[in-house]
């Protein structure tokens, strides 16, 4: 454990899980105040507790701008606001290609694209406002070099 993000306050989505949940608990060893943002209330809060120190939880739908705005509102007010996003929330469709329907597609594109997209503006526009150099870590899959069956809609 060191401390080299102490004063730092990161926001990693996605976090209740998996990946996720790693890299939040990796930024709080390192000394940084963890938001371990996911649209699971329960999930978030339990990766925080497990993570412990200074994580705290806040459910957020990152497809949602309005979510969004009140999870950066949330933010601010705990922390004054974040130095690092982590955006690492994403949905995985493991479905035949013929069974995705338009109503499924949409939702993948609405997490996984313009939710990355509605967070790193939020993120990046509170840490402007602050006067902070921070940074924004985009998460990205390398399904797409396996060819892995029912993953179509995904890549």
């Amino acid at each position: 454990m060191t401390e080299r993000l102490a004063g730092k306050t990161a926001l990693v989505t996605g976090a209740a899980q998996g990946i996720g949940k790693a890299i939040a608990a990796r930024l709080a060893a390192d000394g940084a105040t963890v938001i371990v943002g996911d649209i699971n209330a329960e999930g978030a809060g339990a990766a925080a507790a497990a993570i412990g120190g200074k994580a705290r939880a806040i459910a957020a739908d990152i497809s949602d701008p309005a979510s969004v705005k009140a999870l950066f509102a949330e933010i601010q007010a705990l922390t004054g606001g974040i130095d690092i996003l982590v955006n690492n929330a994403s949905i995985v469709p493991f479905v035949a290609w013929d069974d995705v329907d338009l109503d499924h597609w949409r939702k993948i594109i609405d997490v996984n694209l313009t939710g990355t997209f509605i967070v790193s503006r939020a993120g990046t526009d509170q840490m402007r406002a602050a006067g902070k150099a921070g940074r924004v870590i985009s998460i990205a899959s390398n399904t797409f070099f396996a060819g892995t069956p029912n993953m179509a809609a995904y890549v």
